[in-house]
């Protein structure tokens, strides 16, 4: 309560942490609380830095003041969250309030926060909105999956102002081998796409030998050495499920889901209305009036068994498959 009055006395502040404190959650509610007063009607507006590691803002009152707080931040440049019990919705407000303070921020640690695919799309969203400005971005100790890092490496891959990611953490969560594809995919054989990447840490993930081998050729000395790695480990056996789940990301956007038509934007190959290719008919008409089971549903009609390439333009795009 003390540390919470100096916040909503101060004005000036360029600095806060409040970490490690095992204040609880009372305590973390009423910190954020004071956050929110500190930041209000432009007070503290130099704040650079702000750690609040290992809290909890697990409830909806404490991620509501941490959300109008940060939308107050435009000069915040470091931010750390990291185990404050937030989840994929936490994670999702706090994405949305650093969108909107359009802050320069270089630096966001979110481990060790329970996030899931749902919330890896929230931070992927903000990837592509910071403009390019990030420099580290810390996801250690959360439960992505592949289909998580697939979001995070396309948001890389895909950002329209490039990005300056220097630092990329992904320890133990989960990534898959699919996951790990999709990283050396978005920064290119040798890192050329990702010039800035100094450092990316892949270690916990129970990658298979094989896997670790094309990483290991793809990033060469910007791969931290996976030491906790253990492909012949039993993780490896609890994610088969992963990698039957990974059969079912849709092949336009290979899971990303980011603006998809396809899988309108869910990322995965779901049973969905009839197919907006050929109105649920199953077939198109080609030249000389020719028909084609139609390459979107398979000749099925729904959105629900897609073939993974085009028998006319081989997925270039075309007018018959519409895959641009």
């Amino acid at each position: 309560r003390q540390f919470a009055r100096i916040l909503e006395k101060s004005s000036k502040l360029t600095d806060i942490r409040f970490s490690s404190t095992r204040a609880g959650r009372d305590g973390s509610d009423i910190v954020a609380s004071a956050l929110d007063v500190a930041l209000e009607e432009g007070r503290n507006a130099n704040l650079e830095k702000l750690d609040l590691c290992d809290n909890n803002f697990g409830n909806k009152a404490s991620q509501d003041a941490l959300f109008r707080a940060l939308g107050c931040t435009a000069s915040l440049s470091y931010l750390d969250l990291r185990d404050c019990e937030l989840e994929d919705d936490g994670v999702k407000k706090v994405c949305h309030a650093l969108v909107g303070s359009d802050s320069a921020l270089e630096h966001l640690d979110l481990s060790g926060n329970t996030v899931e695919h749902r919330g890896a799309k929230q931070i992927a969203n903000y990837i592509r909105d910071s403009g390019g400005k990030l420099k580290g971005l810390c996801l250690d100790d959360n439960d992505l999956t592949s289909k998580g890092v697939v979001h995070i490496a396309s948001a890389f891959h895909g950002s329209g102002d490039g990005h300056a990611i220097e630092r990329l953490q992904l320890n133990s969560t989960a990534c898959g081998a699919i996951g790990a594809r999709a990283l050396i995919e978005a920064f290119g054989p040798g890192g050329k796409s990702g010039a800035e990447l100094t450092k990316i840490c892949l270690d916990g993930n129970y990658f298979k030998e094989d896997v670790v081998g094309e990483l290991g050729h793809a990033f060469n000395d910007v791969l931290v050495e996976m030491e906790e790695n253990n492909s012949d480990g039993e993780e490896e056996d609890d994610n088969k499920g992963e990698e039957e789940d990974d059969n079912k990301l849709c092949y336009a956007c290979k899971g990303d889901g980011h603006s998809c038509r396809t899988c309108d934007g869910d990322g995965e190959l779901k049973a969905k209305s009839d197919c907006y290719t050929c109105s649920g008919d199953g077939y198109v008409l080609g030249d000389m009036n020719q028909r084609y089971d139609c390459c979107t549903c398979a000749g099925d009609g729904k959105l629900g068994v897609l073939k993974k390439s085009c028998h006319q333009c081989g997925d270039i795009g075309c007018e018959n498959c519409r895959l641009r």
